[in-house]
């Protein structure tokens, strides 16, 4: 017997980059990050590293954060798949950073954000019952907390594809090398208590995290709802599948914290790219550097050194 489901949304907002932007990102299989990247779990299973189980609408509110909950899923799993550590990074923090409203946020401006803004963890700015508003879980994040983030950033790099959701093989294959964060729209229940959409032209309203398979049975949903694992039809075609991958950096950028000869501005300088940073104190910037203060480097400078740098208005620019 069926059984119907409400189906809203949680919080997944549609891609609204120009069709010539989408089509320059990598598509699993077919891109240098397939090249570079490895298979960590050949059997496509990842049961062993799933992270403590979150909830995404908690103090009577629902957070409309469900793309950067499931984000952090994936991650969670890579992290502890590849180092042995079990993180537990704000998804309140990337909600905040990656601009997620009231309405919710598409997954690319998401994973962008991860990537370029990095993570900090539950602790350093957490959700607490304190925190029972929207305006309050999106309040400005001050900016220490930030500059922790930047330097996650700098000490982790994200890479990311798109894998072919309209071919089992290929979401199997994926799945080889990381969990998948997926977009979907539940509206039913089958007999097997499996989640599918009934309806003709499909609907999807939510992002979740896909962790493995049984063969031609179901699809392993890891969601931050009531029901935290799921089950979803063999049958059932996801709206997108974001495969993410995870690297450590070594931090031999060649950097340096400066002072300005008979003046109280300081400023982080980048000599791979001439810019130079606004910058409060020295703790920024270890901060920055992910609390590895090897590199530090502190010197005062004449202003006309300093001249021979783009000065850039944000507090922190790193091209990679």
């Amino acid at each position: 017997m069926i059984k119907r489901i409400k189906s809203i949304s949680h919080g997944l907002l549609e891609d609204k980059r120009l069709k010539k932007e989408k089509e320059k990102d990598y598509i699993a299989g077919a891109s240098p990050i397939t090249l570079i990247k490895q298979v960590l779990q050949p059997n496509g299973q990842w049961d062993d590293f799933l992270p403590p189980d979150e909830y995404q609408r908690q103090y009577d509110f629902d957070s409309m954060s469900c793309v950067s909950f499931s984000l952090n899923n994936v991650l969670e799993i890579l992290y502890k798949r590849l180092f042995a550590a079990q993180p537990n990074f704000s998804d309140r923090f990337l909600a905040k950073m990656s601009g997620t409203t009231k309405y919710g946020n598409s997954l690319w401006n998401v994973v962008e954000a991860a990537r370029k803004k990095g993570e900090v963890n539950e602790i350093d700015w957490p959700w607490t019952p304190s925190i029972d508003t929207f305006e309050e879980y999106f309040a400005s994040i001050p900016q220490g907390i930030i500059n922790l983030g930047l330097g996650w950033a700098l000490k982790n790099q994200i890479n990311y594809e798109w894998a072919d959701v309209t071919d089992k093989e290929k979401i199997m294959e994926a799945l080889k090398y990381s969990p998948l964060q997926v977009t979907v729209g539940f509206n039913a229940v089958d007999e097997n208590g499996y989640y599918f959409d009934s309806r003709e032209n499909k609907i999807y309203v939510h992002a979740v995290s896909c962790y493995g398979y049984q063969l031609g049975r179901y699809w392993k949903i890891f969601d931050h709802y009531d029901q935290i694992r799921k089950k979803a039809r063999w049958d059932y075609q996801f709206g997108h599948a974001l495969s993410v991958s995870l690297f450590k950096n070594k931090l031999n950028i060649p950097m340096k914290f400066v002072k300005l000869q008979n003046s109280s501005d300081v400023f982080l300088l980048n000599e791979k790219n001439m810019t130079a940073s606004p910058i409060f104190s020295a703790v920024d910037y270890i901060a920055l550097s992910g609390g590895d203060n090897t590199f530090l480097q502190v010197e005062t400078i004449e202003p006309e050194e300093l001249a021979k740098y783009k000065l850039i208005k944000k507090l922190f620019c790193f091209q990679r």
